[in-house]
């Protein structure tokens, strides 16, 4: 999974068309986080090959709940922060 404060790429055999409006339920820790999204890219693979090629979806968010929002907004932050060694 990649995920950013405009939308997420997820690894799946299952693929939606572009163009196909979905209802996003993030969970993180014990929250539960939702939203809205359009696919923007989607490759099917059989579900044999999935963790060997690129494949899944790509959606772009359209509506963030005020709780997606803000927790993508700390994980850009802390992906921004310098890393120590």
């Amino acid at each position: 999974m990649n995920i950013s404060p405009t939308g997420i790429a997820i690894r799946t055999s299952q693929v939606f068309p572009p163009g196909t409006r979905l209802v996003i339920r993030l969970e993180a820790g014990e929250s539960m986080h939702t939203g809205c999204g359009t696919v923007r890219w989607a490759k099917q693979v059989p579900p044999l090959l999935v963790n060997y090629t690129h494949c899944g979806m790509g959606i772009e968010f359209t509506e963030l709940s005020p709780s997606l929002k803000e927790f993508l907004e700390r994980l850009e932050q802390k992906e921004s922060r310098p890393k120590h060694s």
